[in-house]
C-alpha cells in the first residue's frame, strides 16, 4: 500500500514539473512575440501604408456586338476597352466569367488594332470589360469587334452605332468566320442597327426546319416529326424581316471603313 502511494506520488511530482517545464516556454515564446511586436511598432511608427496609385485611363470606347444566349437567343453585349498608361498588358474583367477564347481574341484584336493605327502597344495596357445578361461569355465571335473598339480608343475614331458586326479576328487581319449568324441578326434589330457586318462567304445559312408527316398504318394515324435542312438567304432574309442591310466583309480595314465616321 506504501508503495502504491509513494508510487503515485511520484507521479504527480513529475506530472507538476512537467507543467511547470511547459509553462516556462510558452511564457518563453509569448515573451518573445511580444518583443517582436514592440520591435515592429517601432520601426513602423508614423509610417502610412500606400498602394500604387491605379493607372488613369487615357482613352476608352464603347462598341455594341452580337451575341447568342445559352437559350439560343440573341442578344446585346457592349464591350468597353479602357487604354492606360502600362507594360503591354491586355486585360479582361472576370464578371461575367469570360472563356480562352474570347481572352485570346482580346490579344489578338489590340495588336491588330495597334499595327493598323501605328501606335506602339507596349507602353499601355488594354481592360476589356463586357456588359452582358450571361454569366460566362465564350467564343472569339466578338473579335472584330473588339478590334474596332481598340482602334477606336487608340486614334479617337468615333463608332457608328447603327452598324455592328460578327466575325473572329485573325492576327493578318482577316475576319474569321462565326456561327449563330441568324440569331446575331435579331440581336442587331434589337440593338437598332441598320447594317450588319458578317464574314464573307456566309451569306448563306442552313437551318433546319422542324417539319410533320401523317402516315396511315393498321393501327391508325401515326404523326412523324423530322427535320429538313433549309438554305437561307442572309441579306434577303434581313431586309425582309428586319429591314437591315447585311454585308460580307473580308479583313479588319473593310470593317473600319464601314463601322468608323
Amino acid at each position: 500500500m506504501r508503495m502504491r502511494t509513494a508510487a503515485l506520488l511520484a507521479l504527480i511530482f513529475i506530472l507538476l514539473l512537467s507543467n511547470a517545464s511547459l509553462y516556462m516556454m510558452y511564457t518563453n515564446e509569448h515573451a518573445k512575440v511580444v518583443e517582436l511586436q514592440r520591435k515592429v511598432e517601432e520601426l513602423t511608427a508614423g509610417q502610412t501604408p500606400t498602394l500604387p496609385p491605379a493607372a488613369q485611363p487615357i482613352a476608352e470606347a464603347t462598341i455594341k456586338a452580337p451575341a447568342v444566349s445559352q437559350s439560343g437567343e440573341g442578344m446585346v453585349t457592349y464591350i468597353t476597352v479602357a487604354v492606360a498608361e502600362g507594360g503591354g498588358r491586355v486585360l479582361v474583367n472576370t464578371q461575367p466569367y469570360m472563356g480562352v477564347m474570347f481572352q485570346e481574341s482580346a490579344r489578338t484584336a489590340v495588336a491588330v488594332a495597334s499595327e493598323l493605327s501605328g501606335v506602339d502597344a507596349s507602353k499601355l495596357d488594354f481592360v476589356f470589360t463586357v456588359t452582358a445578361n450571361a454569366t460566362v461569355v465564350e467564343g472569339a465571335s466578338a473579335g472584330a469587334a473588339m478590334t474596332v473598339a481598340a482602334y477606336s480608343a487608340l486614334t479617337g475614331a468615333e463608332i457608328n452605332a447603327t452598324v455592328m458586326i460578327t466575325g473572329t479576328i485573325n492576327p493578318d487581319g482577316t475576319i474569321g468566320k462565326v456561327g449563330g449568324i441568324l440569331q446575331k441578326l435579331d440581336a442587331a434589330k434589337k440593338a437598332g442597327s441598320t447594317t450588319f457586318l458578317i464574314p464573307e462567304g456566309q451569306a448563306v445559312q442552313i437551318v433546319w426546319v422542324r417539319k410533320e408527316k401523317r402516315v396511315e398504318t393498321p393501327l391508325g394515324v401515326l404523326i412523324m416529326t423530322y427535320y429538313e435542312p433549309e438554305s437561307v438567304n442572309v441579306k434577303e432574309y434581313a431586309k425582309t424581316v428586319y429591314n437591315i442591310t447585311v454585308i460580307e466583309v473580308h479583313d479588319i480595314e473593310e470593317v473600319l471603313r464601314l463601322m468608323l465616321c
